[in-house]
């Protein structure tokens, strides 16, 4: 048990005026309403079940995303983008029948990046025109193998915007 100290005068109105509790978890002796007392069943549900909290801060969790393009992308994935790119450039090819005949365009694609490094939902946002191109620009994303996210990005997903130029004189992305 705590006992107070014992004070040397009695305390006065202004004294216990003056003393206000710090700690919220200091419990009143008043009487709880009817309304405090009853929870309804979501409200008991959360209180009995914190897995169903801790699940859905797992899920946003697992959210954390970051969104890039080829062009302007933040330093911090310099290096990144350098080790992706020779990755691709070492599957992505010009398709010869479309060299032959003088195709030449550029594919808008975007596609998300995994922490792991799997390719995701890639996307064609503008065609260069030419179906093969299409084809030999998101195969090669599809081919190209994993490079994985830092774990310094302190993110699961990277969702990039790039453009796959295809011109006659060669090949480039950006």
């Amino acid at each position: 048990q705590i006992t107070p100290k014992e004070t040397p005068h009695n305390p006065t109105k202004e004294d216990v005026k003056e003393i206000k509790p710090q700690d919220q978890s200091i419990k009143t002796t008043e009487k709880p309403s009817e309304e405090k007392r009853s929870l309804n069943k979501d409200q008991l549900s959360k209180i009995l079940n914190p897995k169903d909290i801790i699940n859905e801060i797992a899920k946003k969790e697992q959210k954390k995303e970051d969104e890039v393009d080829f062009n302007r992308f933040e330093v911090k994935y310099t290096s990144y983008f350098y080790k992706f790119k020779q990755r691709l450039y070492n599957v992505w090819r010009y398709p010869t029948d479309s060299a032959m005949r003088g195709e030449q365009g550029t594919v808008r694609i975007k596609f998300s990046i995994l922490k792991d490094g799997t390719i995701t939902n890639i996307n064609i946002v503008s065609s260069s025109g030419y179906s093969q191109l299409d084809r030999a620009a998101v195969e090669a994303l599809k081919n190209m193998g994993k490079v994985p996210l830092p774990e310094a990005f302190g993110i699961n997903i990277l969702n990039v915007d790039g453009y796959f130029i295809y011109y006659i004189s060669g090949m480039g992305i950006r």
